[in-house]
């Protein structure tokens, strides 16, 4: 299935909500795997990744191919949680949005490091279901992960 790419102007409620979000992760059941950042430019939300090996990675990479949905925990800085549902666009490993990105991790975690950066169209914002009790599951990238010019592989 193609699906054609709708960019939409992005609310104001999903604007403030992912700007004020300490925390982000792509919710696979009840766990929430740790995102490295998501931003708004313009009229699109990018997500990057720490890691494609893992159930998050592959539930963004299931919903490209299938034209789904994917629900993105972002956490306030109080704790509070909001869903807000995405379709994935596009997934950047390299150019400038993918620079821009990886840059920015750099900066904000020396030594951090980001696999992908999906462009994403958000689907709607909801409060999470007060019966579901979630469990964070951070994911760093692995040796084999890590860009060439990665502090950690420096050593070798």
């Amino acid at each position: 299935m193609i699906r054609q790419i709708r960019k939409q102007t992005i609310s104001e409620a999903v604007r403030e909500t992912v700007t004020g979000a300490a925390a982000v992760g792509v919710i696979v059941g009840n766990t929430i795997h740790g995102c490295a950042a998501v931003d708004i430019e313009g009229d699109s939300l990018y997500l990057s990744i720490p890691s494609e090996r893992n159930a998050g990675a592959a539930a963004v990479t299931k919903a490209l191919w299938e034209g789904t949905d994917v629900p993105l925990a972002l956490t306030a800085e109080d704790g509070s949680l909001k869903i807000l549902r995405a379709l994935p666009d596009r997934c950047h490993i390299s150019g400038k949005v993918f620079a821009r990105f990886y840059m920015k991790r750099r900066h904000e975690a020396p030594g951090g490091d980001i696999s992908c950066v999906w462009e994403m169209t958000p689907d709607g914002l909801t409060a999470p279901d007060p019966a579901v009790v979630y469990s964070r599951q951070e994911t760093a990238a692995s040796l084999e992960d890590r860009h060439l010019d990665h502090e950690d592989l420096r050593a070798l």
